[in-house]
């Protein structure tokens, strides 16, 4: 087997530069993210340096369970687990630990049950309002849900230095206030003194106690077959960012299909993101940006792309009979980076009569015309995209059309 180049090798594009979530061995950027946020930046101003908003990281406890991770605050990011077309909050130990600087205690009410004084707060790791209570022992908050205490916007207190005193150990008191960088937290000791107590991670709620879901994620059912290798290829996550809504979504692979679903976070959750219209789903050749070429015996020439659309790196081989550019999935010819043309305009290559090639960056096809012996360019060349019915056998060479009608004699 050979392989041919149409292009000279060369350098892949600079990166991005980006802050780091907080655990950087564990996680991975979405595909297409760095694509998505150069639109961003063209369509509002976001500085250089922007953290990334949407990550991939792997589950603590189960490798295989893939987290969404939504960035929040500094470099720490709120992590979530993906369940039959909806997002929960997971819940591990590898979930970003909620600071008590995180929290924005609003009023304090007693609890007849617990004997004590119950914070409600704002998390702004994950923007819901939760409860919270002062443990006499280590003096840290410890997240509790009592329901017949409801939260009531008009209680909020409008005091910043004392939201609640509580009782703590050796007749101390710890004094709870808020400031602009979140809950604060005081010793009032037995003689007289002040303490300011360091910031330090809640006991949050193990939240399969009320009511967490035992239902299985929907996979990729494991079929053997052309498609459903190219399916088990794609991602489960990936970015997308529309311009017209000015917002960055996450796009989520629906089980067996090619197909995926736009959610962005909202209000401490994922949502379903609505439809734009004016977002083209249709695949074309201005959709895709050609990379490069190579050639493998027995094999059409294959053309790498990058789909805009898909916000992927795509393999398309030339059905020279009817013309049209067909998606094909060749595991084992991998992307190569060093070998894109970055030149405007070359030439790809000619396969009976058709040239593919790019014109100031835009994929072209042009048919030779046996009259004037000259190339002239075909309009609006259909793309047929991988589905239940493509085969392997798409990308195998086609025997050499003749284009001298002598020869058929």
């Amino acid at each position: 087997m050979t392989t041919t180049s149409s292009s000279p090798a060369a350098s892949s594009q600079p990166m991005i530069s980006v802050n780091t979530p907080d655990a950087p061995p564990t996680f991975t950027v979405l595909p297409g993210y760095q694509n998505q946020f150069q639109k961003m930046r063209v369509s509002r101003k976001v500085p250089e340096n922007q953290p990334i908003q949407f990550v991939v990281f792997k589950c603590a406890k189960s490798s295989e369970l893939l987290l969404l991770g939504v960035h929040r605050k500094e470099a720490r990011y709120l992590k979530f687990e993906y369940n039959r077309n909806r997002f929960k909050e997971h819940n591990c130990i590898c979930q970003t630990a909620t600071m008590e600087s995180d929290l924005n205690p609003l009023y304090a009410e007693r609890c007849e049950d617990l004997k004590t004084l119950v914070i409600h707060c704002k998390n702004a790791l994950n923007e819901k309002n939760e409860q919270y209570i002062v443990n006499r022992e280590t003096e840290n908050l410890v997240q509790v849900f009592r329901p017949e205490l409801e939260f009531k916007e008009e209680r909020k207190s409008d005091s910043d230095h004392y939201i609640a005193i509580c009782k703590a150990k050796n007749e101390d008191l710890i004094i709870i206030g808020r400031s602009k960088n979140g809950l604060t937290k005081t010793r009032f000791q037995h003689d007289c003194k002040n303490v300011s107590l360091p910031d330090s991670p809640v006991k949050k709620l193990d939240l399969t106690e009320h009511g967490n879901d035992e239902e299985d994620i929907e996979m990729d059912v494991a079929l053997a077959g052309y498609f459903q290798d190219y399916l088990a290829s794609l991602p489960i996550f990936k970015a997308w960012y529309c311009i017209v809504q000015r917002l960055m979504n996450v796009r989520v692979k629906v089980p067996n299909s090619s197909n995926y679903l736009d959610y962005h976070f909202h209000n401490g959750t994922m949502l379903r993101s609505r439809e734009c219209q004016e977002c083209s789903k249709d695949v074309t050749p201005e959709s895709l940006i050609p990379r490069y070429s190579v050639k493998l015996d027995g094999f059409k020439h294959v053309l790498f792309c990058r789909n805009k659309i898909f916000e992927t790196i795509e393999q398309y081989v030339l059905d020279s009979q009817e013309i049209v550019l067909r998606q094909v999935f060749l595991p084992e010819l991998l992307y190569d980076p060093t070998l894109i043309n970055h030149e405007e305009t070359g030439v790809f290559f000619i396969e009976n009569g058709i040239l593919v090639s790019k014109i100031r960056g835009i994929l072209t096809v042009k048919k030779l015309n046996k009259d004037t012996d000259c190339y002239e360019e075909v309009p609006n060349v259909p793309v047929r995209i991988m589905n239940p019915e493509s085969e392997a056998s798409d990308a195998k060479e086609e025997e050499a059309v003749s284009t001298d009608p002598d020869d058929a004699w």
